[in-house]
Parts: structure tokens; C-alpha cells; sequence
């Protein structure tokens, strides 16, 4: 009774300085933790590491006496605490050995022994390697005793304090914790540290927390934070992929090392890539991790092979990406992944959760959306609905400080705005109260995500995380209950709680990130690598089952499976959407080269072979069509054609040839099967010798010449007119477009007094994260590229006309050839940039005179409609776009589309549409885009929309040309005209022929593309013994077909359907 009115009377003296009493209290409990610390002789390093040098520094450590028995621990420092952890010196230590764990400014202490031994030898080795910001650092290395007891009650006390803290004074909850802490620390004795008295009160204010606070909390209180151990690694960013291997050895063995003393904590990590990279560099680790697994306290998940930019891989990529990812995860741990969890990418496809769904992953975890700068998404947990009506169940996670007028604490180190949250949660009362207060659909639900710990090397959780949920997973009064917890078990128990309720929201069509626009453009030199090495990769797949059907050449699955490796790889959301360091750029152009390398040779092989094996005398010529439809466009004539050769034909048609000044010869290739190819026989006049035929044949041509030899005026540059079977051009002194007449609709395109690819120059200095961000004032200073320095034919006949331009502005050279063709009204800007100029944007800009309020534009399988009005905040926020080859505007009966062969982002304000063709920021690397630069965009006019008008196919024929081969053998059997598959609807497109996975079996990938529902038939060469639908993980689900040379389906909006065909 004495004590209680003794603390009352305390209370009511030192009522205003309570907590912070209590904070000095657990300072110096935090410093009495050790004891007997011991500074190591001869350790201090002052040094700078060396770039891309593996660093060691080794000490032996002989154990003094006053360690025996004793719970000893090493600890080390850099000199660069404080600074972010992604890029502080990061170390993995070996002990006698024996590779221990990670070492970095999270995690600086390792435990040595827990029973010290008198002269135990303990010799330790570091091992660093880092390529960024490699400053100097000062190492200092020491051991210390830890008393365990002092620290399990600092633990016990300081996060009681730490919740106490965060609540207002008023409430119940703090007066009871405040009470409990003061009744605790009552009995501390700190007179003189680990002295008996001092023990004897450790003991008992252990005693008195316990029973006054941790033995009477409720484990049944709500909500639940489910706490989900993470390091999220970038594959590379400020540092390339061969530091990414260490970081992940040295993340994954410091969890490792954690889990071994808090057999509670639960661990997951995403991207295979990591995981192999672990099992090719420590094996050690690797199999601890297995182990892990196979007790379900590692948990692998994520879906994808890497974390990939989700807005500029073709839909084909994303498939592949899940189907490695997942398949990676399956052989390799027997564990089937159901979440795509892609924390930290920089928008979300609305093609998406149909890819998901058919691979099987049924949960969407991100946080980043909720780094936009306008607005908040208005949902946490709701059904994401993608463009053919998928819905899957989203979460975001909510990680962020708690906050409230009076209470406040900052913890988080990581971008912070209005509403951001973070995937690199802390398990702190402040974080965990925080994600709970941020959280938006608590009527909903009772249950929350966080992914916690540091990542980029950082570590991953730490000690203090899990002491600190150790106590809070007991219900501390004021805040939420934590709980060790696998992102599977939360995302199942999700769905239970909201299955069936009326207010679960839903959101459709994508999640656009109103921040990073510029990610769409910068690195372009990436992007178009990523581009052709996309349908490189389709070519290749389709030639080979091609030549395994036809001439029964084995499929090169180590070739196909290394190319698509190196693929995914930089299509990692920081080396794809550019916004890496400069030596990330130089490594992907090594992979990329190999990738070319390889498929073109065999490519080349592939299509040489098979020509050579078709009917017909040594010369004809095979022209190979990769694409889904059955094609019409010109080719350039291969080596070693006939100088001789006037024409070629093929079944009753003939084909012209046109001779450029250059040497080069054209000619149109007509009708080519879809993915297939057909042959093509020269005529040489000379030799004919059927008179009669030739007489006839030449005929032919002259009639044909004739038709097409008006198609094209002379070009003068004296009023720069130029007229072809479509249009009448108008160009000024600049090289610009002053009128684009549509002859066949009668009708300007562009608007009154406006001139079109006009290429406009902007100041481009964002005030924050330069490499990935535009911001709307941009335009507020900008520059025509004017200063033209040539404009001359360069092509002319009955095929293609062509006019070279070239311009020149600050330090940059802009060549660019306009296309103007007779078969097709595409007028194609072939341009290669030489450019020099740093933080200015370029585009292109074309004032249409289209009246449209909305644009139709193409995401991956499939394609989007977005507001070209300013109405909305939301409106407002997506002043520049992505798309993929195209995008359209349209009105009744006439519209626009606009096709590029690797450029991603585009605005449209004001009918004027703005290709963004060149970036150039300065950081992460200052070089960004000081490069050639070799890109083509496109105009397609056309009557009626979009669909009418077939854009989806010019955009394809832009994209993925047809290929001429000559064939260099006599002899050969096969026929002369060949379709791989083809399918009877122009709105169904086959994507993807490729030998099946684990059998020589073929699959075939197809989408609808126009939002119609439709039947369809699709066709083989020969009857094939079972077709059955698969879903993207090419698993059957049930049979279509047997013994059948074609069967017919019904395709919904925008499905994507997969069939395997066995032979």
C-alpha cells in the first residue's frame, strides 16, 4: 500500500516530465545491455573500396578471460552510420570458416558464442564488393558481453513505452501503460551496473512488467497485422547485377542466421533470378533456404521471375515472366505460387488479371500506387477487374507512421508523401498503428498486410523488428495486434473475411502511377532493344517448330531458354524503365548483344534450311511472314538475286521490282500465308524461254508500271509538294508537314494553321528523381528543332517514295527518311538521332483535326480507352501516357492511328498528339541517352474507327517485317506455299507459336483484340492428333479436338486463349 501512494505522490510531483523519465530510463538500459566490451587491436581499416574489387579484410580474435561463459557477440562499424542503407558498406562475415550472416548498418553485431570459452580462437574474415559511391570508410571492429536478461526487459519495457507514446494522455490505454512502466522501473537499481543489487532489480521489474501489462494483455484483440519477414533486392539500380549476386548471398544468410534464434519468424522473397544467383554462388546458403521452405518458414512467392516494368513488356513477356517465375519456384521447392507481389512497379497493365488468373495467381500485393502525387487510390482492398471482366482480389500494403495532432513519430527512411506507404515496412508500435490509421477499408476488414525489413542489401528484418513483434503479438492496449504470418495464410484469410460482402470495392481497367512518366522514354536504346529481342524471340520459337514439323530439326530449347532469361532479366522495373546507374546500361548491352547473336544465327540457320528444302530450282526466293495474317508489304531483295531478275511471280501474280539510287531493290511480296511463308520465282527477261510467256509476262509489267508510274510527282523543293495515290503533302522550309491532304476522303488532317512533325525540345529538370520523372511544366520552355539542313528524294518509284531530312539543333543531328508507300496509306519517319543534349525531352507533335474526346490505346493483349479531357484530377494527373505499338484516335467514320517500333510514351492535349521520342536525364546516370538513337513512328489515316481500319495489323507489319531468303541448293521436297496455323477472324490474333515446355508438343497463343466476342476457326497444316486448351502455365484443361485438321471456338472480349497440340 506504502509503494502505491508513494507513486502517486511521484505522479502528481513529475507529472509533465513522465515519459520523458522514462525515456532517459530505457537510454541507459539500452547502454547497460553490454558490458566487458573489448576494442580489437590492429582492426581499424581507413580505406576506399576499389570499383568492382572483392575486398577482404581478416582479424583473429583470441577470447580474454572475462568472456567465460559469457554470451559474446562481435560488433562492427563503417563510420557511415546513419547513411541509407542500399549503398553503406555491406559485408558477409565468415567465422572459422564458416559463413555466418550478412553485416551492414542494420544488422552490425554477430553472435560469436553464446558460452565463451578462455582463448577460444575465433578467426573472422569480411568479404565486401560494392560499385557505388565507394567512399572512404573507417572500420572499427569490437566484442562485448551481452547480457541477455537486461536486454530482454529493455525490450519489454521499451515497447510498452514506444506504444505508450502514440496515444493521447487522456486515454485509458495510456494511463495504464504509463503506470505499468513507472511500477517497473520502480525496482530498477542502476547504481552501479550488473552489480548484485542491479540484477536483483532487473528481476523484479522483469517480474512487474509481466504480471502488470504482457500476462493481462488480450491475444485475441483486433485488428491483426499480419508481419511478413522481407528484403526487397533490386536486381539492379545504383549498382549493377554482379553486386546484386552479393547482396542477395549476404541478405539471405542474414535471415537465415535470425531464424535460427527466433524459430517464430516467418521470411519471404520474390524473383527467382535471386535464387539463382544464391544457388550458383553459395550453395551453402541455398540449401539452408530449401530447408526453410520445406518447414513453411520461408516462403516463396511473387509470381514473375523478376519484379518487371509491367508497362512497357509486349503481354508475351508478362506470360513468360509468370510462367519461368512460377515454374522456377515449383522445381526447385515443390512450392506453387499464387501471389503476384510486385511492391515497388511503376504501374500496373488492366491486361494483367487475366494473366494472373490464367497462371493461377489469385492475389495482387503492390504498395506503389500509392506513390501518387495527385491522387489517392480510394481503395486498399477491393477486386481489381482487368479488360476482359478478371477480377482478382488486391491488397495494398499500408507500412507508415502513425501520426495525429498531438502524437507523431518518424520512422520511415523511404519516400514519404500525403498517402505514401512502403513495401521496406518496420515492425514498430508506430508502423504497425500507422498501417492500421492508413488503412481504408476497416468496415470491410479486421486484417492487414506488412512486408517489414530493410532491403537492397539492407538485410532484411533485424533483431529489434522481432524482439519488438514478439510483444506486440500479445495485444499491447492502443495498438494492434502483430502476427508472424506467410503472405498466402494472410491473402486466404482475406478472402474468407470479405467473400460475400456488399461494400467490397472494385476498381477496373489499370492502375496508372501519377509519378515516374518519364520511365515510358528514358533509356531508349533499352527499349528498342527489348522490343526487337521480343519478337526475335517469337520468330525464333515459330521457325522452330516450323523446322521440327517440316524437316524434324530438334527444337534449341538451351538457346530459347538462356535468350528469354536474359529478356526478363532487364525487363527488371529499374534497368528496362531506364532509371539505373551507367554501368547497369553497359551490362545490358552485353546480354542484349548475346541474345541477337544467338537467335539471329540461329534464325539465319533456321530459315536458310528450310528454304533450301522447298521445291524448286536454286534461286527462288522464300519469304517467310511471322505474323498472324496473311500479308502484303515490300522487302528489300536478298543477296545474291540477279542483277538481271525484272520481276518476280508467284502463282498468277506478279511483282514489280524497284531500283533505288542506293542500289538497293525492292519488290512487293504478296498474299504470304500466315505464319508461314510462300516462294517467290525471279524473271529474267533475257533468258526466257518461252517467248510467248515472256511476251505476256512483259506485258504484265507494263500495265502494272503503268498503273503504279503516276502514283508519285516529282519532288520540288521549290514549293515542297509532293503528290502520291493517297495524299497531297505540303512541307515548309523546315521539314515540317503544313498540310497532309487525304485524297480518298477529301479531307485535311491537320489543323487549320498548324504544321505536323514538328520536333519540339523541352527543358525537361525535374525537381525531384530525375531519371524516372516528367512534370506537366515541361512545357513551360521549349525550342523547335527548325534549323534543317537538308531535304532531298532519296527514293522513287512504283513502290515506295522516300524524302531524307536532316536537322541539326545545339550539338544533335536528327536524319530521318519519310516513307510514303503505294500499297498501304502509312506514311512511316524512319529516324536516327545523334544526340548530345542532357535533361531535354523531345518529341514529336501532330495537330490532328480529329474530334474526339477519348483515344483508344494498345496494352499488352488488348488495348484501353483514356479520356483526352482535363475534367478531373484524374484527368489531369495522366498528361502523358504508355502504350504499346499503337495508339488511335478516331471520330465517325474517319480516324488516326499512330504505330512506333519501340517508343512508349505519348500525350495528347488539345487534338494534338505528342510522340516522346528522347529523355536525357542526369540521374542515376549522367549519360542517360547521349547516343544514337534508331527509332520509326507512324501515321496510319484511315476511314471509319480503328477496327475498320485494321491498325492493330500496320502496327504489327511495322513492327515485324517479313524475311527474304534465297534458296542456295537444288533439290528439296517441301511445298512452296506452307501456314503454320492461321485463324479465320481479323480481330483474333495468334501471338505465340512455340514448342511446348516438357514435350516436343506445339503451343499456340491467341487474343482477341477488339472487344468482340466471336467464333473462330483455326486451322493446321495437316490433321493433328489432340488439341487441348491450356491455360498460360501450358496445364490441359480440357480437350478441343482429336484427329482434327481445324476446330472452331468461341473467343471472348480480349480473352487470351492457349491451345497444346500434340502431333
Amino acid at each position: 500500500m506504502w509503494h502505491w501512494q508513494k507513486l502517486i505522490n511521484m505522479r502528481r510531483k513529475y507529472m509533465d516530465f513522465r515519459e520523458e523519465r522514462l525515456g532517459k530510463l530505457l537510454e541507459d538500459l539500452n547502454v547497460m545491455r553490454y558490458c566487458n566490451t573489448v576494442l580489437l587491436e590492429n582492426f581499424d581499416v581507413d580505406k576506399k573500396w576499389e570499383d568492382g574489387v572483392h575486398s577482404v579484410l581478416r582479424h583473429k580474435i583470441i577470447l580474454p578471460a572475462c568472456f567465460e561463459g559469457k554470451y559474446v557477440e562481435f560488433c562492427l562499424s563503417t563510420g557511415r552510420e546513419g547513411e541509407w542503407d542500399a549503398v553503406n558498406p555491406q559485408f558477409q562475415l565468415f567465422v572459422n570458416q564458416k559463413r555466418i550472416q550478412g553485416m551492414d548498418v542494420n544488422h552490425r553485431t554477430a553472435v560469436l558464442t553464446e558460452n565463451g570459452r578462455k582463448e577460444e580462437v575465433f578467426d573472422l574474415e569480411l568479404r565486401s564488393y560494392t560499385k557505388y559511391q565507394n567512399r572512404p570508410i573507417l572500420l572499427r571492429g569490437e566484442i562485448r558481453e551481452v547480457d541477455k536478461e537486461v536486454e530482454e526487459l529493455y525490450y519489454d519495457l521499451r515497447v510498452a513505452y514506444q506504444v505508450a507514446c502514440l496515444l493521447e494522455k487522456d486515454e485509458e490505454n495510456y494511463r495504464k501503460l504509463i503506470a505499468a512502466l513507472e511500477s517497473a522501473c520502480g525496482h530498477l537499481d542502476l547504481r552501479k551496473p550488473h552489480s548484485s543489487d542491479f540484477h536483483k532489480g532487473i528481476k523484479a521489474a522483469k517480474a512487474c512488467i509481466m504480471e502488470e501489462l504482457y500476462h493481462s494483455c488480450n491475444g485475441g484483440v483486433s485488428p491483426v497485422v499480419h508481419c511478413v519477414g522481407h528484403t526487397h533486392i533490386d536486381i539492379a539500380w545504383l549498382w549493377t547485377l554482379d553486386v546484386t549476386r552479393d547482396k542477395a548471398v549476404r541478405s539471405f544468410s542474414t535471415v537465415l542466421e535470425l531464424m535460427d534464434r527466433y524459430p517464430e519468424y516467418i521470411f519471404m522473397s520474390s524473383q527467382p533470378q535471386l535464387y539463382q544467383y544464391v544457388k550458383e554462388d553459395a550453395p551453402d546458403v541455398y540449401e539452408k533456404i530449401c530447408q526453410r521452405v520445406a518447414e513453411g518458414r520461408w516462403e516463396v512467392e511473387g509470381g514473375m521471375f523478376v519484379e518487371p516494368d509491367c508497362n512497357i513488356p509486349n503481354g508475351e513477356s508478362l506470360v513468360r515472366q509468370c510462367l519461368y517465375g512460377i515454374r522456377f519456384f515449383e522445381k526447385e521447392f515443390g512450392k506453387k505460387n499464387h501471389i503476384l507481389w510486385l511492391p515497388d512497379v511503376f504501374g500496373y497493365s488492366a491486361s494483367l488479371p487475366q494473366i494472373m488468373r490464367k497462371c493461377g495467381l489469385d492475389y495482387f500485393m503492390t504498395t506503389k500506387i500509392s506513390w501518387n502525387e495527385t491522387n489517392q487510390i480510394p481503395y486498399d482492398t477491393f477486386y481489381w477487374e482487368g479488360i476482359d471482366g478478371t477480377k482478382v482480389l488486391t491488397h495494398f500494403i499500408c507500412a507508415r507512421d502513425y501520426s495525429s495532432p498531438t502524437r507523431s513519430v518518424r520512422t520511415n527512411n523511404e519516400h514519404y508523401s500525403a498517402f505514401t506507404t512502403n513495401y521496406n515496412g518496420y515492425v514498430t508500435p508506430a508502423q504497425i498503428k500507422g498501417a492500421w490509421q492508413r488503412y481504408q477499408q476497416k468496415e470491410l476488414n479486421s486484417q492487414i498486410l506488412l512486408s517489414y525489413g530493410y532491403g537492397d542489401g539492407g538485410g532484411g528484418p533485424t533483431q529489434e523488428m522481432l524482439e519488438t513483434q514478439r510483444r506486440l503479438a500479445l495485444g499491447i492496449p492502443g495498438c494492434p495486434r502483430t502476427r508472424q504470418s506467410s503472405a498466402i495464410e494472410f491473402f486466404r484469410e482475406l478472402e474468407q473475411e470479405v467473400k460475400g460482402k456488399k461494400r467490397m470495392p472494385q476498381w477496373y481497367g489499370e492502375l496508372y502511377l501519377e509519378y515516374h512518366r518519364g520511365v515510358y522514354t528514358s533509356m531508349g536504346r533499352n527499349k528498342r532493344s527489348n522490343r526487337k529481342s521480343e519478337f526475335l524471340l517469337g520468330r525464333s520459337e515459330l521457325w522452330s517448330v516450323m523446322a521440327n514439323t517440316l524437316l524434324s530439326i530438334p527444337n534449341d530449347r538451351e538457346t530459347l531458354l538462356e535468350c528469354w532469361e536474359i529478356l526478363m532479366r532487364n525487363q527488371f522495373h529499374d534497368i528496362l524503365p531506364g532509371s539505373s546507374v551507367a554501368e547497369v546500361y553497359e551490362d545490358s548491352r552485353r546480354e542484349y548483344e548475346i541474345l541477337g547473336d544467338k537467335l539471329l544465327a540461329l534464325e539465319e540457320k533456321l530459315l536458310q534450311t528450310m528454304t533450301d528444302q522447298i521445291a524448286g530450282d536454286r534461286g527462288i526466293v522464300a519469304v517467310f511472314n511471322p505474323n498472324s495474317f496473311q500479308n502484303t508489304d515490300i522487302l528489300e531483295i536478298p543477296e545474291p538475286v540477279s542483277r538481271k531478275v525484272s520481276s518476280f511471280k508467284t502463282g498468277g501474280t506478279v511483282s514489280v521490282i524497284q531500283e533505288n539510287s542506293d542500289g538497293s531493290r525492292i519488290f512487293l511480296a504478296a498474299d504470304v500465308p500466315a505464319k508461314g511463308y510462300c516462294v517467290f520465282e525471279p524473271v529474267d527477261e533475257e533468258m526466257a524461254e518461252d517467248k510467248k510467256s515472256s511476251q505476256v509476262l512483259k506485258q504484265d509489267i507494263t500495265e502494272q508500271n503503268a498503273a503504279q508510274a503516276n502514283l508519285f510527282t516529282e519532288f520540288a523543293l521549290v514549293n515542297g509538294e509532293v503528290e502520291t495515290k493517297w495524299y497531297h503533302l505540303c512541307f515548309n522550309d523546315k521539314g515540317q508537314f503544313t498540310s497532309i491532304y487525304d485524297k480518298e476522303e477529301g479531307r485535311e488532317l491537320l489543323q487549320i494553321g498548324h504544321r505536323a512533325n514538328v520536333l519540339m525540345a523541352y527543358e525537361d529538370k525535374p525537381h525531384d528523381f530525375d531519371g524516372w520523372n516528367i512534370y506537366d511544366y515541361y512545357q513551360e520552355r521549349s525550342w523547335e528543332v527548325d534549323h534543317l539542313i537538308r531535304m532531298e528524294v532519296s527514293e522513287k518509284g512504283p513502290l515506295r517514295y522516300a524524302i531524307e531530312l536532316e536537322w541539326k539543333y545545339q550539338d544533335s543531328v536528327i536524319e530521318q527518311t519519310i516513307y510514303l508507300y503505294s500499297h498501304t496509306k502509312r506514311i512511316d519517319m524512319k529516324t536516327r538521332v545523334d544526340w548530345k543534349e542532357s535533361q531535354t525531352l523531345l518529341k514529336a507533335l501532330f495537330p490532328v483535326e480529329i474530334h474526339s474526346k477519348e483515344g483508344t490505346f494498345e496494352i499488352q493483349y488488348g488495348n484501353i480507352k483514356r479520356d483526352l479531357v482535363k475534367n478531373t484530377s484524374w484527368d489531369q494527373a495522366r498528361f502523358e501516357v504508355c502504350y504499346q505499338k499503337w495508339m488511335d484516335i478516331s471520330e465517325d467514320g474517319y480516324g488516326i492511328g499512330f504505330l512506333n517500333d519501340c517508343k512508349y510514351g505519348v500525350h495528347v492535349q488539345d487534338g494534338t498528339v505528342g510522340f516522346t521520342l528522347i529523355k536525357s536525364g542526369i540521374y542515376p546516370n549522367p549519360q542517360a541517352d547521349q547516343e544514337e538513337h534508331l527509332f520509326t513512328y507512324s501515321l496510319y489515316p484511315h476511314q471509319d474507327g480503328w477496327r475498320q481500319g485494321n491498325v492493330p495489323r500496320q502496327a504489327y507489319q511495322l513492327n515485324q517485317p517479313m524475311t527474304a531468303n534465297v534458296k542456295k541448293l537444288e533439290g528439296g521436297n517441301l511445298a512452296k506455299e506452307y501456314s503454320t496455323v492461321s485463324v479465320s477472324a481479323e480481330n483474333v490474333i495468334v501471338e505465340v507459336v512455340k514448342p511446348a515446355q516438357d514435350s516436343d508438343d506445339v503451343v499456340v497463343r491467341m487474343y482477341e483484340c477488339y472487344n468482340r466476342r466471336t467464333k473462330v476457326t483455326v486451322e493446321f497444316p495437316q490433321e493433328m492428333r489432340e488439341i487441348y486448351r491450356c491455360n498460360l502455365l501450358e496445364e490441359e484443361e480440357r480437350l478441343e479436338a482429336v484427329n482434327e485438321k481445324s476446330f472452331q471456338i468461341e473467343i471472348a472480349p480480349y480473352e487470351i486463349l492457349t491451345f497444346k497440340v500434340k502431333r
